[in-house]
């Protein structure tokens, strides 16, 4: 077993060095330019004099807004050097990530997801409204998830959104909705009569639906997860949609209501 172990351990070693070392040598990771991302020694200085400048002069020409750069880290891959920041919004104190790479003729390309929360209240309240005709008392507790950051090179509203990349799986986004047990009439046709609305919708990503006993449903503004045992989620892909129990069709847990 020693012997069939130890070929891996050299492999895992030489990998960690590479990942210290720098960027992999790769000639797919290139710009536009034709220019390699470059193998630089990260500090303060270079964060503070060359990324942040790039980073804000992006997002400005992308959103329009200020920005502040307020944190920047790299992090390296075995194929890719890529340094990740955590940025605010001036005007509305809205934080966000982004993600960028810099190139050895001193360029940038980036990816963020602040777009996904200028359309966040547009979008919860489309939802709402697709799962209003299923269910038509319901909390959206939040949209938690964006699978990826979506490559908009400008900025877009979300009527643009709908039309241009509902679909894209890519570009997919999970939902928490809360609904209480007298919503349910027919729990297996009013599933399937929500997977089709949002099929029809053309909605790529989750909808996790839990279920909650009137009393603590109406008497709780607060959000409700430690309830949360019983769920249905609804995946919904490019081509099919499936489903994942939990304590569905059980007698759920009523807990005593808070003073």
């Amino acid at each position: 077993m020693r012997t069939g172990l130890k070929p891996l351990m050299i492999v895992l070693c030489i990998l960690m060095l590479l990942s210290l070392s720098g960027c992999y040598e790769d000639d797919r990771y290139t710009n536009a330019n034709g220019s390699k991302v470059a193998e630089i020694k990260f500090t303060d200085e270079f964060a503070d004099n060359t990324l942040k400048p790039a980073y804000e002069e992006y997002l400005k020409n992308k959103y329009d807004e200020e920005f502040t750069v307020t944190y920047i880290e790299p992090t390296v891959s075995f194929y890719l050097c890529k340094y990740y920041g955590e940025v605010t919004a001036n005007e509305s104190g809205q934080r966000f990530e982004i993600f960028c790479s810099y190139y050895e003729d001193e360029t940038v390309t980036c990816e963020d997801n602040y777009f996904y929360y200028t359309i966040k209240d547009e979008y919860e309240q489309y939802m709402s409204d697709i799962i209003s005709e299923v269910f038509p008392e319901h909390k959206i507790d939040r949209s938690y998830s964006f699978s990826r950051f979506l490559d908009v090179k400008k900025k877009i509203n979300f009527d643009e959104f709908l039309e241009k990349y509902m679909g894209d799986y890519s570009n997919s986004v999970d939902f928490l909705v809360y609904i209480k047990d007298s919503e349910l009439t027919d729990s297996d046709e009013q599933i399937l009569q929500l997977s089709a609305a949002l099929k029809n919708i053309n909605f790529s990503g989750n909808i996790t639906i839990h279920r909650f006993p009137d009393e603590i449903y109406d008497n709780y503004e607060e959000p409700l997860k430690e309830y949360n045992d019983s769920y249905i989620i609804i995946k919904c892909y490019s081509d099919s949609i499936e489903y994942a129990k939990s304590n569905w069709e059980k007698e759920i847990y009523k807990p005593p209501l808070r003073k």
